[in-house]
């Protein structure tokens, strides 16, 4: 049984969160991924332990997406660290709250543009999409919490004009 039809059978079951299943006929096709992707982030202003600006620029290449990013983070928080390397702190615990904004040239999406060699269902893709975000962050240690709430605009003709979602990721950073 392929694993479409495996989930298919689970999410009727009641095994899986879903909304209700598509036709098969209107998905794309399995394809394997491959993306380059750069990324440059600086801070451009602290004060240490309380804020910080993070402006980022960002250059994807591949067959899923090929994109160019640039947009600006901001972080305001309790004892706030370096926001990726792994510094020694005298304090155990952080606190900060982040919003940014970005903004995106789109030139490819597998998932709006189709299949990258073979003919599959479509609905293309604005060119440029902003983004919206706002989360806590949690810092204890070694130990990361993040919640981060989005909003992005419209992605393609038919769809909505802003589209909420979020994330929570738990990380670990370990030491060089």
């Amino acid at each position: 049984m392929s694993d479409c039809r495996w989930t298919m059978v689970a999410g009727r079951s009641g095994f899986c969160w879903s909304v209700p299943f598509a036709d098969q006929r209107l998905q794309i096709g399995f394809e394997p991924g491959v993306m380059a992707r750069y990324q440059q982030r600086r801070r451009v202003l602290s004060i240490p332990g309380l804020f910080e600006v993070l402006p980022t620029v960002t250059a994807t290449v591949g067959n899923v997406n090929t994109s160019a990013e640039v947009g600006v983070q901001s972080r305001i928080g309790w004892h706030l660290r370096h926001p990726w390397l792994p510094e020694s702190s005298t304090a155990s615990t952080e606190l900060a709250i982040v919003a940014g904004v970005s903004g995106a040239a789109i030139a490819r999406d597998l998932f709006l543009d189709g299949n990258t060699f073979r003919p599959s269902p479509r609905v293309g893709h604005k060119p440029f999409v902003g983004t919206g975000e706002l989360g806590l962050q949690v810092r204890h240690k070694v130990f990361t919490l993040a919640y981060r709430a989005y909003s992005s605009s419209r992605a393609y003709d038919a769809g909505p004009a802003w589209h909420p979602w979020s994330s929570m990721i738990g990380s670990v950073t370990f030491d060089r």
